[in-house]
């Protein structure tokens, strides 16, 4: 019969959600992006059902793996860099009044990566986001009520 020492030693304090790092690389103008930042999520994936019919009845088989959008809160700082780089990217991919592409082929295309670290500062857990790009940058809400808050979005 298992104890509460039994517990307590396999689960050694469990893992905090406030123990992260975040490093994006995209575009030529994007390279060595590193950012520690508000929230990042780690994506949910779904394996779909797939119903195939047999004598009247339903047989499930599994389908495709789907993935939930990737998103990541940042703080704004100072010099804005995270946000224009934001901007400067989704504006190559698509721009603002002409609607062309400044980026060809797989340039579009970056990597995310959420490192997962325990107390001590090291990774326990790596999740690699290939081919991101930015389909929406939030907006940042400006309000003289909020004198003791950092900007995110």
């Amino acid at each position: 019969m298992a104890t509460i020492s039994d517990f307590a030693a396999h689960f050694r304090g469990g893992v905090r959600p406030n123990l992260f790092r975040v490093d994006i690389e995209g575009p030529e103008f994007f390279n060595n992006f590193h950012f520690f930042c508000k929230g990042a999520a780690i994506p949910a994936s779904t394996v779909g059902v797939i119903a195939v019919p047999f004598r009247g009845r339903q047989l499930q088989v599994p389908g495709d793996r789907t993935f939930e959008p990737w998103t990541v809160t940042i703080l704004n700082d100072p010099s804005w860099r995270f946000r224009a780089a934001f901007e400067k990217w989704s504006d190559k991919i698509t721009g603002n009044s002409a609607n062309i592409s400044s980026l060809r082929g797989t340039a579009v295309y970056g990597t995310g990566t959420v490192l997962h670290l325990d107390r001590s500062d090291r990774v326990i857990r790596r999740y690699v986001m290939t081919d991101i790009w930015p389909s929406s940058i939030a907006s940042i809400e400006l309000t003289s009520d909020a004198n003791d808050a950092v900007e995110d979005y």
